[in-house]
């Protein structure tokens, strides 16, 4: 006989209270952080110090405070995917308990039929009753994950793809000076198959929002698409289908309330305010009629100047503006350019040319003189198929077309690569994550840095010691994060259960593992400011006491 009691059973199995109660740490937690990420975007502004060291400083403060920021946001959404679990488990609960009631209090039929029938309804209403929450731990699991990569989502052809780009960037990060920037949402490495291609990349400062361009590669006809994402979290705010830029789309920029599109040829606008009210899947129309301009591989903005680059051509045009209008009938300067452009961030002094050819080749970052088109760096190794690039807070990010679905295939092996036993895939390297690099890997600084050197050591002691106080704080917090145990039964008997205790988990260890490595950043941070101020304050002695042994010969 069907006993609906033993259905019952498994569903209130779990422990609400436990749950609670990491809800509870984790909130603690994440208040923990934030308070050591806000001292931390404070304590940059302590050292009275012109002078090249200090901007570099401030990059590697600001870079340790995105990190904080980043960790916060992890344990704040384990928090929330726990909660969401308890509540939807208490109501569940509250649910199964009203059901089984029924069946508890029924009058004994005397013919077992009937009895028997009844337990299949409350057994099949309790079943019901599982399978809906057993999908709200699962919209759970989903919140927490939603940007990481899921490589439980992909083929394993796919899988394999994009794992091994990750082994790849992972060797990477760890040999250059750059580090994993915000994950480039709808491609194919990050488990959507629309077909989507990433192109270029421009940046809203006002908003702190990245723009991710892209075109359709199964409707490469079709119109471009565009992503939203909030430069500090890494989050996908929205993405919409940009109306009459079709095609091969190419760069993005921003001027104000005007963001730039370019294709076919033309520069396409749209309202960056319509852009951000538009919700998700929308088409946005543009702002304005589009303008013939004289090259459309990438472009970019900067001050009064518009700047279109050709591909193909290795030509940049720069146009100006006439009464506050741009005057796109003529380019004011043609520069030549490295080859293979995708990219370009333009600086007081130089240009950023992100480079590229082929999905089984390295990219290149490549400096170049303004002044001089002959006076170029040696090129920075990156990632295959480095796309569009822009300048954030003192760091190039850089993003990838590596991950699109139109270059998973390697395509065959010629004759000689089959008789060495190469495998067509080995250069490959799939790229779900955009890339940050700090100016100083370039031999760069911030615009406008530069100058005398002025400094005050003792500002400088003071901030370090703000870092050491920090540092300890961090410590404490990573060990508390590290040691939140999530166990699968608190959540009941249902299938989603496990998982949703294993990403809880696995999301935590990373964050914890990330706090204290941003901990150890902190501590050698701090160690430096205080060398400095050494070095500083012996010189001001030095300086000091040659000033009094003159003064004693006059």
């Amino acid at each position: 006989m069907t006993d609906p009691e033993v259905r019952y059973r498994s569903l209130v199995s779990g422990d609400s209270g436990s749950i609670g109660g990491i809800v509870g740490d984790l909130e603690m937690a994440s208040r923990d952080v934030a308070d050591v990420a806000d001292q931390a975007a404070e304590t940059i502004d302590v050292p009275v110090w012109s002078s090249m060291a200090n901007a570099m400083f401030r990059m590697r403060a600001s870079a340790l405070v995105t990190g904080l920021d980043l960790n916060h946001d992890a344990v704040v959404r384990a928090r929330g995917a726990l909660d969401s679990a308890m509540r939807s488990y208490d109501d569940m609960v509250g649910k199964a308990d009203l059901i089984i009631g029924i069946w508890r209090s029924r009058p004994r039929a005397p013919i077992p039929l009937v009895d028997e029938m009844m337990a299949r309804v409350i057994d099949s209403t309790l079943m019901t009753l599982g399978t809906s929450y057993n999908s709200a731990l699962a919209n759970a699991t989903a919140f927490l994950t939603g940007d990481e990569v899921d490589l439980d989502k992909l083929d394993e052809d796919a899988r394999g793809w994009v794992e091994k780009g990750l082994d790849r960037s992972r060797n990477w990060y760890d040999e250059s000076g750059s580090y994993r920037g915000p994950l480039i949402p709808n491609t194919m490495a990050t488990g959507d198959e629309r077909g989507w291609v990433p192109q270029g990349l421009g940046y809203d400062d006002e908003n702190g929002i990245l723009l991710q361009s892209y075109y359709d590669s199964d409707d490469e006809n079709g119109d471009g698409k565009l992503s939203l994402i909030d430069e500090t979290s890494g989050t996908e705010i929205s993405n919409v289908t940009l109306e009459g830029a079709s095609g091969h789309v190419g760069g993005v920029t921003v001027d104000g309330d005007t963001v730039y599109v370019s294709s076919g040829g033309q520069l396409h606008q749209y309202s960056m305010s319509d852009l951000r009210k538009a919700k998700q899947g929308e088409s946005v129309p543009p702002s304005g009629p589009p303008a013939d301009v004289e090259a459309s591989s990438y472009t970019a903005v900067h001050g009064n100047s518009l700047f279109v680059g050709s591909f193909d051509g290795s030509k940049m045009y720069r146009y100006q503006k006439v009464d506050g209008q741009w005057d796109f009938d003529n380019p004011v300067e043609t520069i030549n350019t490295p080859p293979d452009v995708q990219g370009v961030v333009v600086r007081d002094g130089e240009y950023v040319f992100s480079t590229s050819w082929g999905r089984d080749k390295p990219s290149s970052l490549i400096v170049q003189n303004r002044d001089d088109e002959t006076d170029r760096s040696d090129p920075y190794p990156y990632p295959n198929m480095a796309e569009g690039i822009v300048e954030v807070d003192g760091e190039i990010i850089t993003t990838y077309e590596s991950g699109s679905g139109a270059y998973r295939d390697p395509g065959s092996r010629s004759f000689a690569e089959w008789l060495r036993g190469e495998h067509p895939d080995a250069d490959l390297w799939s790229s779900p994550y955009m890339t940050r690099t700090p100016l100083s890997e370039l031999g760069l600084e911030p615009d406008g840095a530069g100058g005398d050197i002025e400094v005050q050591p003792e500002t400088l002691r003071k901030a370090a010691a703000t870092y050491a106080a920090s540092a300890g704080r961090l410590r404490r917090i990573a060990g508390g994060v590290e040691s939140v145990g999530v166990q699968s039964a608190w959540f009941g008997e249902v299938p989603a259960a496990e998982m949703l205790a294993q990403s809880i988990t696995k999301v935590l260890s990373r964050a914890a593992s990330s706090l204290d490595a941003g901990r150890d950043a902190m501590e050698r941070l701090g160690d430096a400011l205080d060398e400095a101020a050494v070095t500083y304050q012996r010189t001001d002695d030095e300086t000091a006491g040659r000033g009094k042994r003159l003064e004693g010969r006059l």
